[in-house]
């Protein structure tokens, strides 16, 4: 469970660190400010949506969302390492944002009832997953590999792993009801 904390939320980090240095590149570290800015009032809107809007569809469902918008960002992320577009790397951060906490906040919801360790789990995966995303970029760079282009294939192959690892929480709570 605590994996799907840490892939809930890695891109957040990955991509905080990228358009710091893309700004600090370009001189224009002011961008960086209004974009931090602007993050931290994405998840106050994917919070809302969640409870006011998305309360009625199913965990499920929502988590596919979540993971075509994670798949989404990771897309818009190869166009700015293509284009090392400023703009572009802000507007990737904030659906980034949007879908991390929109994630988080499906599958918080859907732990409710289940066993305190599974949450304690979970939120400790999202607690580390900053240092999670600091130590791959970092062994990417101590072997030499292209860190942005890494980067973006390890985000991509953590998608199908977050959804699966979703789905082997909804089957063992369906069928054995362990939960």
């Amino acid at each position: 469970m605590g994996w799907i904390g840490v892939y809930n939320n890695m891109g957040i980090g990955i991509m905080l660190a990228y358009v710091q240095q893309l700004a600090s590149n370009k001189n224009e570290s002011y961008n960086y400010t209004i974009c931090q800015i602007m993050l931290l009032t994405i998840p106050i809107l994917a919070i809302f949506l969640n409870a006011k809007l998305l309360i009625t569809i199913n965990h499920k469902t929502r988590v596919q969302w979540v993971t075509a918008l994670f798949a989404f960002s990771y897309l818009l992320f190869a166009i700015v390492i293509q284009t090392q577009s400023l703009f572009m790397s802000v507007v990737t951060s904030i659906v980034v944002v949007f879908a991390s906490k929109l994630g988080e906040a499906t599958i918080m919801g859907y732990l409710k009832g289940v066993p305190q360790e599974l949450i304690t789990s979970f939120t400790t995966g999202v607690g580390g997953s900053i240092f999670f995303a600091f130590f791959a970029q970092l062994w990417f760079m101590i072997f030499g590999l292209n860190q942005t282009h890494w980067t973006l294939l390890f985000m991509l192959a953590t998608l199908p792993t977050y959804y699966s690892s979703f789905m082997w929480i909804e089957r063992n709570r369906i069928e054995h009801k362990q939960f």
